[in-house]
């Protein structure tokens, strides 16, 4: 039994190892992909603007990760180091960008586990975590509402919509028990049996790294969008709100690795009746070429904070 154990071990390395190159490679063409459209606008967009944007990505990926960090320690992970864990949860973003959306999600799982989580706790906080950052992202998309980059969606829609995701967001904040008595009724054995009488306290500290998130993230697209548009207010009220909306409708778009194209087109939607067909697309690329800076970056960074560890086991 001790070969088949020994044999389970290297070939669960080595499909590691293999992951971990796909992954890589799925990142080289995306950066590849948004590079000739990138390359054309960069004369206009001063350094020191796309250098305040991949430092902006970079923040709200981070702010992500200490929102992970925060709803684990809720469900008792709270001996993890917030050091360790972001290494962990900067290299599974690099999941994001092969095909499917699932697997960054099975990536930061399986790396947390290595720090002691349970993957059913790994579980919950994703899924919560991904319901707050849903939520908080269309309440911010109501900063939106009645302009023109959102004409097309009829106007009590648009305010019915933020309407019941801030309160579904209130009523989490001001009854977490809401979660216990869901996890209560999963139908996954593990989950139900290890979570469903835990109490959760208050999310506030995960809603508010959810908000910072967010900020950050549209302070990135702002930065990209300033040079091309006179009107400072407008161009930050439509990086603020079309941020966030573009990216939950990229989420969703669960088979395309890391809403690829589908968060761009959306993006280029909102920004059009500001600032042009020509500047929306080119900024909505930037965005992307920004953020997947900032996440190899911080993916390398990751791979460094976790190299001692490795060495030590």
């Amino acid at each position: 039994m001790s070969w088949q154990r020994s044999w389970r071990q290297v070939a669960w390395i080595a499909l590691k190892w293999v992951a971990g190159v796909v992954f890589v490679v799925f990142l080289g063409i995306a950066i590849a992909q948004n590079w000739t459209q990138v390359r054309g606008a960069m004369d206009q967009l001063p350094p020191a603007n796309l250098a305040a944007s991949i430092a902006l990505a970079g923040l709200a990926l981070t702010f992500s990760g200490l929102q992970q960090h925060s709803l684990l320690a809720a469900f008792g992970a709270s001996s993890i180091g917030v050091r360790g864990f972001l290494g962990a949860f900067f290299l599974a973003q690099l999941g994001k960008y092969a095909p499917g959306t699932g697997l960054a999600y099975v990536a930061q799982m399986e790396l947390s586990r290595t720090l002691g989580v349970r993957r059913a706790a790994s579980v919950v906080a994703m899924a919560l975590g991904a319901g707050m950052t849903i939520l908080l992202a269309v309440c911010f998309g109501g900063v939106l509402i009645g302009s023109d980059t959102v004409r097309i969606i009829p106007l009590w829609l648009q305010v019915a919509t933020v309407v019941l995701a801030a309160l579904s967001l209130l009523a989490l904040m001001v009854r977490p028990a809401l979660v216990s008595r869901f996890l209560a009724a999963m139908p996954v054995r593990p989950i139900r049996s290890q979570f469903a009488d835990v109490h959760l306290p208050s999310p506030a500290p995960a809603v508010a790294w959810s908000a910072a998130a967010w900020i950050a993230y549209g302070l990135h697209l702002a930065f990209l969008l300033f040079p091309y548009v006179d009107d400072g207010g407008a161009a930050l009220r439509a990086a603020m709100g079309g941020f966030p909306l573009a990216w939950v409708v990229g989420f969703l778009a669960v088979i395309v690795p890391a809403g690829v194209g589908v968060r761009e087109a959306v993006l280029a939607a909102v920004l059009d009746p500001l600032a042009g067909a020509g500047v929306a697309l080119t900024v909505a690329a930037l965005s992307r070429f920004a953020i997947i800076i900032a996440e190899a970056l911080l993916a390398g960074a990751g791979a460094v904070v976790r190299w001692p560890r490795r060495r030590a086991g």
